[in-house]
C-alpha cells in the first residue's frame, strides 16, 4: 500500500490563502463545498489525502445541507467559514504558546495567573480576532480562547486591546455598542481571568466596586487588579479592606491592597492586630488571613522604578512582616504543607472540620518562599523536632515524600536512634524523609537519610544541633538547572 502522501507546507498555505479569499467575495452556493472543504482542512490540522477522505467526508455533506437549507445562505456561508478561519487561527496559536516546557495551570495556585508564552499573529489575524470578540453571538469557548491568544500579543498590541476595546466590554456604559456585555458576567469574567495584561485596570476597579454585579466577577476584578498592579485601585479598595470582616468581598479587597502596597502603615495596623491576638483567639480564619496577607506580602513585585540600593531594604522589611504572619499561622499546628501530585505546594488551613486550602503555588515559586523556609531554619536551629516535623511538607497522597534536602554547615549536627550523631564534617548533605506509615498518621515524625563512605543509610531523626541548616525541596519536586 503506498505512502499517504503529506500536504507540504506550500499546500497548506496555498488552503489558507484561498478560504481567506472567500471572505473577501460572495459566494454562490454552487461551489460551497469546495469553500467549506479548505476551511474544515485548516480548522482540523488535517496533514495527509487519507484523513482528509476518511475524516471529512460526511462533515462536509451535512454541513453543506445545513447551510443550503437556511434563510439566508449568502450570509450562513460567510459567517461559517469566517468561523472556521477565526477557529484555525485560534488553534494553531494555542498550541505554539502552550509548548512541553510550559506548566499546567493547577486549580491550587493561587498566585496571580501570568499571561500567556508571547505569540506573533499577522496584522489581518489580529485585526480578524479584534473583531470576532465583538460578535454578540460568539460562544463563551471561542470568546475566551481568542482573549487567551491576544493576551499573547506583544505589548503594544495588547494595551491597544485593553483600551480601544476589553475596557468598555468590561464595564460597558449605557450607549456603547457593547452594552449587551453588562449581562453577559461569564464573558466578563474571561476578559478578566484570560486577559492577563495590563490596561484594564479602571474598568477592573468600576466592577470590583460595583454592588450590583455577581460577587464572583467582583472577586475577579481583584485578582486581575492585583496580577496587573494597578497600585491606583488602592484607596478605593482599602474603604472596604478596612472592615475587616468575615466577608468574601472584604477580604479579598485586604489581599489585594497587601499585594499593591506591602509596607502600606493602614496594612501594618491590621498585621500588628492579628499576630497580637492571644492564642485562645486565633480561629481558622485568622489563620487563613494570616497566611493569605503573608504570600500577598512577599510576592508582591517590586516596582521597575525602585532604586536598586533601596531593593534589599524593601525585601527585607517584606520578609519580617512576611514571617510574622506565618508563624502565627504554624502556631499550635494550626497548618501545614503537602504536596500535591503536579508539582504544586499547597499551605492547609488544618480545621476542626478538616483542612482546607489557603495558598499555592508551583514548587519553583514556593521555593521562593523564603519566610517560610526561614521557619524551618529556626526550628533546626532551636533543636525542636516536634516542630520541624510539622513544617516540613508531606505528602497529599500519602505515598511517603522526601520531604526536605538540607545542607549542613558550621556547627550542625543531627542524631539519629541509637544516639549516633554526625557532624557538618562528617555528612555535609541529608535528606528528611517521611514514612508511608508517617504520612498516615500526620505526626511530625522524619527520617533521615544520608550517604557516607560506608554506604548509604537510613534512621529516625532524633535531635538536631548548631545552626548552619539550609533547607531545600528535592530535585523531583522543584527541578533546578545545574
Amino acid at each position: 500500500m503506498p505512502a499517504s502522501p503529506k500536504l507540504t507546507d506550500p499546500q497548506r498555505v496555498a488552503i489558507r490563502e484561498e478560504v481567506e479569499a472567500v471572505l473577501d467575495r460572495e459566494l454562490k452556493w454552487v461551489n460551497l463545498s469546495l469553500k467549506i472543504l479548505f476551511g474544515i482542512i485548516v480548522a482540523l490540522g488535517i496533514y495527509t489525502y487519507w484523513d482528509l477522505n476518511r475524516k471529512v467526508g460526511r462533515i462536509v455533506t451535512e454541513r453543506v445541507d445545513a447551510l443550503l437549507k437556511s434563510a439566508d445562505s449568502e450570509t450562513s456561508v460567510k459567517r461559517t467559514l469566517d468561523q472556521l478561519v477565526n477557529r484555525s487561527v485560534i488553534t494553531a496559536y494555542l498550541i505554539a504558546a502552550k509548548r512541553p516546557d510550559t506548566p499546567l495551570v493547577n486549580k491550587a495556585v493561587t498566585l496571580p495567573r501570568r499571561h500567556a508564552r508571547e505569540v506573533n499573529l499577522s496584522f489581518d489575524e489580529w485585526t480578524r480576532l479584534r473583531d470576532w470578540i465583538r460578535d454578540e453571538k460568539l460562544g463563551q469557548r471561542d470568546f475566551a480562547d481568542a482573549l487567551v491568544v491576544l493576551g499573547a500579543q506583544e505589548e503594544v498590541r495588547t494595551r491597544k486591546d485593553a483600551e480601544e476595546i476589553l475596557a468598555e466590554m468590561l464595564d460597558p456604559p449605557l450607549r456603547s455598542r457593547h452594552r449587551w456585555m453588562a449581562d453577559d458576567s461569564r464573558k466578563r469574567m474571561a476578559i478578566l481571568q484570560d486577559f492577563a495584561r495590563p490596561g484594564l485596570g479602571a474598568a477592573a476597579l468600576e466592577v470590583a466596586a460595583a454592588a450590583k454585579d455577581p460577587r464572583e466577577l467582583r472577586i475577579a476584578a481583584m485578582t486581575y487588579i492585583q496580577a496587573v498592579h494597578y497600585k491606583e485601585a488602592f484607596p478605593r479598595l482599602w474603604t472596604m479592606a478596612a472592615k475587616m470582616d468575615d466577608d468574601d468581598l472584604d477580604r479579598q479587597a485586604l489581599y489585594t491592597c497587601a499585594s499593591l502596597d506591602p509596607l502600606n502603615g493602614e496594612v501594618a495596623e491590621v498585621v500588628d492586630r492579628i499576630v497580637s491576638l492571644p492564642t485562645v483567639n486565633v480561629t481558622d480564619r485568622v489563620v487563613e488571613r494570616s497566611i493569605k496577607l503573608a504570600t500577598a506580602i512577599w510576592y508582591a513585585p517590586v516596582s521597575d522604578q525602585t532604586p536598586d540600593q533601596l531593593r534589599p531594604k524593601i525585601e527585607e522589611a517584606r520578609f519580617d512582616v512576611a514571617k510574622r504572619l506565618l508563624a502565627r499561622a504554624f502556631t499550635g499546628e494550626r497548618s501545614f504543607v503537602a504536596v500535591l501530585a503536579s508539582g504544586v505546594l499547597v499551605v492547609y488551613v488544618n480545621s476542626k472540620y478538616g483542612p482546607y486550602e489557603a495558598f499555592g503555588a508551583q514548587a519553583e515559586e514556593f521555593s521562593q518562599l523564603r519566610p517560610y523556609w526561614s521557619l524551618l531554619e529556626d526550628a533546626a536551629a532551636a533543636g525542636d523536632v516536634n516542630r520541624l516535623g510539622w513544617l516540613a511538607p508531606r505528602s497529599a497522597l500519602q505515598e511517603g515524600l522526601h520531604a526536605l534536602q538540607v545542607a549542613l554547615t558550621d556547627t550542625a549536627r543531627f542524631t539519629v536512634a541509637r544516639s549516633r550523631t554526625f557532624t557538618a564534617s562528617q555528612v555535609p548533605r541529608i535528606v528528611l524523609a517521611r514514612s508511608r506509615a508517617s504520612e498516615r498518621r500526620r505526626d511530625g515524625t522524619l527520617s533521615v537519610i544520608w550517604k557516607d563512605e560506608s554506604g548509604d543509610h537510613e534512621d529516625t531523626l532524633t535531635a538536631l544541633e548548631g545552626a548552619g541548616f539550609s533547607f531545600s525541596l528535592p530535585r523531583e519536586v522543584a527541578p533546578r538547572s545545574n
